[in-house]
């Protein structure tokens, strides 16, 4: 037989059972269908707020309220209520956060990058290497005419840092970068923030200090 016959004949064989099975119970009312069900998706988990405190002395720091984000497995830092995330090209910042309130017409950025140098011993560590990065920074930000104003130590996540206040010209523009490095295991961590030059210590530098001490590096 063939396997089309052999399904036919099961087709008319359950047919017909059904058939003697309706004589044979002629008042069993058919059951409705089962209503149809759908999952209902959970809900996202409302994002961590947090907030910093302010405080003075050489290194001032803001009150910031706004949201942690989560930009990689055990990598965060706040978002400041006011600011935004703003995309990023490939193979640049990790993460860009924005001011959205102009300083002295120029907009406030921050960045946080990451790279794996492989020419770097694992037990290197920024004061090794703190002379050859100020060296190298105007070719690194490919600005001529960057200077170096102010180094000292500082930390980064809980990490001996290197923080670097450097003058710059763009679009017409006096700027003050401000970059706290951080090296371990080969990987070079790198904050940093821009913003006009004239008042930045008064007007940008406590909020940039304030969005570096929430950073959490893996």
């Amino acid at each position: 037989m063939s396997l089309r016959v052999a399904g036919l004949c099961l087709l008319v064989a359950l047919v017909v059972a059904g058939c003697r099975q309706q004589a044979a119970e002629p008042n069993k009312a058919a059951e409705p269908p089962a209503a149809a069900t759908t999952a209902t998706p959970a809900p996202e988990p409302a994002p961590t707020r947090a907030v910093t405190q302010p405080s003075a002395g050489p290194e001032p720091q803001a009150k910031l309220e706004g949201v942690v984000l989560n930009v990689q497995d055990n990598l965060q830092l706040l978002k400041p209520d006011g600011w935004r995330q703003a995309e990023t090209a490939e193979g640049g910042p990790l993460v860009k956060l924005v001011r959205e309130a102009l300083v002295d017409n120029v907009r406030v950025n921050v960045t946080l990058s990451a790279a794996t140098d492989l020419n770097l011993p694992e037990n290197a560590t920024i004061a090794q290497l703190k002379d050859t990065y100020l060296t190298d920074l105007p070719n690194q930000m490919a600005k001529e005419s960057l200077k170096v104003v102010a180094n000292k130590d500082g930390t980064l996540s809980g990490r001996p840092a290197l923080a670097v206040k450097a003058d710059l010209d763009s679009d017409g523009h006096r700027l003050r970068a401000k970059q706290w490095v951080a090296v371990e295991g080969g990987q070079v961590w790198v904050l940093q923030g821009i913003g006009p030059r004239d008042g930045f210590d008064e007007k940008v530098e406590p909020e940039l200090n304030a969005i570096a001490s929430t950073v959490v590096l893996p």
